[in-house]
């Protein structure tokens, strides 16, 4: 699974540098600004976590993570700068007397460029680099008062790993109003690209490592529909020669 993924990273990335290359060759250039929520899916490799659950009677986790959150880009002469944010919610399982859940959240830094401004549509690639952190919750199904808490608080436990964040991605945007020189209001698009996890240090608990953790991240494949708002203004070659 880790040489198919290394692969794949590897022909996106030489996709990508040969877009960037040839971006904006006989295509109009776009100026302006947009942000978006979104909403989606990413899949996440858990083998290795899957290994550790598996000994103590937890089932495996489902890969496909919801992804929530929101972008915002500037844009001049097709070169863009801008952030984003997503959280994401796993499945949870359980044992005979534990519940287990797995949520995740990063935040990235994004340069790129328009492949291909037409009438109302933006293309876009995008590199991006930042942080994130994978949270493991596990809790007692069974929990009697707030004395019974008090009198034995091991009811549970909230495991953190946190690391840096790389993203290559690859955007869509159209705008629902708008004309040849001018477009913006109300935009809807799709998003679908990778991000790679590389941590930093080990587990924490209550901000105290703990070694021997199992690999894990928030690496993987994502799709997303956006939907939001912005405007641009379109500058043919032959316009910004003149």
């Amino acid at each position: 699974m880790y040489i198919k993924l290394k692969q794949l990273i590897i022909i996106l990335l030489i996709l990508y540098l040969q877009v960037f290359i040839n971006a904006g060759y006989g295509q109009a250039k776009s100026s302006g600004g947009f942000g978006y929520f979104s909403t989606g899916f990413q899949r996440i490799d858990f083998t290795e976590l899957d290994r550790v659950l598996t000994q103590y009677n937890y089932p495996k986790l489902n890969k496909n993570m919801i992804s929530f959150g929101g972008a915002g880009f500037a844009m001049i002469n097709g070169f863009l700068m801008g952030g984003e944010g997503h959280g994401m919610m796993g499945s949870e399982i359980s044992n005979n007397n534990y519940m287990l859940s797995v949520n995740a959240g990063y935040g990235l830094f994004n340069l790129g460029y328009s492949i291909y401004s037409k009438r109302r549509l933006l293309i876009f690639s995008g590199l991006g680099f930042g942080g994130g952190a994978l949270e493991i919750r596990i809790k007692e199904k069974q929990i009697s008062d707030f004395d019974d808490i008090i009198h034995n608080p091991k009811r549970g436990s909230v495991l953190n790993l946190g690391g840096l964040m790389f993203n290559l991605g690859f955007n869509l945007i159209y705008s629902l109003i708008g004309e040849n020189d001018g477009y913006g209001g109300l935009l809807i698009g799709v998003s679908v690209g990778y991000t790679h996890f590389i941590k930093l240090g080990n587990w924490e608990l209550f901000d105290s490592e703990i070694p021997g953790g199992p690999v894990a991240g928030i690496s993987g494949l994502y799709l997303r529909l956006s939907v939001g708002g912005g405007g641009f203004t379109r500058i043919t070659e032959k316009e910004s020669v003149d």
